[in-house]
């Protein structure tokens, strides 16, 4: 095979790679991956394809979103509700270990409210621990909703509910601020963007 067709066929791998992530059931992707992983060996590609994927990422450039003084907003990195880890020996095929809990879940979406400058100005952000016990898995799900509304009497509130594959939706995580509507929306808007980040 000549090293212009060898060339394609990694963009080609590259490609689906891509769109792998768009798959809505786990077990799909899964299968694509393994046909992508199986596709490269067979054509003795392994490296080739792997050196791409680190190239591909490295040309990533992340647009930074800057404050009204003219700094950098930290990246929104991703909440991810299942642990992973990768399949030894494989560069781009992740096995997912188990469900995160509630409350692993809930100290990530801390976090990132502080990174983000958005933690010191709720009244209060909880786990409602009387809907749900922090130690049960996060379940998986096929929405996050993440929105704001005016409270009854006083005040705005965000809501994180989770509409799982099965069962009932869930008001899972509530907070509250005095900061007005356009914060609370723009903890939802980061929350949402977040959940739904690959």
């Amino acid at each position: 095979m000549d090293n212009e067709n060898k060339i394609k066929i990694v963009e080609n791998l590259g490609d689906l790679y891509e769109l792998s992530s768009n798959i809505e059931t786990w077990y799909n992707e899964k299968k694509v991956l393994e046909t992508i992983e199986s596709v490269a060996e067979t054509l003795n590609l392994t490296e080739e394809f792997n050196n791409y994927l680190d190239n591909q990422e490295k040309l990533q450039v992340t647009d930074r979103i800057k404050n009204s003084e003219g700094k950098a907003i930290p990246k929104i990195k991703s909440i991810e509700t299942d642990l992973w880890a990768k399949r030894p020996g494989c560069k781009y095929l992740l096995d997912k270990v188990r469900n995160k809990t509630y409350e692993e879940v809930y100290k990530d979406v801390v976090e990132l409210l502080k990174e983000q400058n958005l933690w010191d100005d709720l009244d209060y952000f909880h786990l409602r621990d009387l809907i749900v016990k922090k130690e049960e898995d996060f379940p998986d799900w096929r929405f996050v909703k993440c929105y704001a509304v005016v409270g009854g009497s006083e005040g705005h509130y965000v809501h994180v509910e989770v509409e799982p594959l099965a069962g009932d939706t869930k008001c899972v995580f509530l907070g509250k601020t005095f900061a007005g509507i356009d914060y609370a929306l723009k903890v939802s808007n980061i929350l949402t963007k977040a959940f739904y980040s690959n």
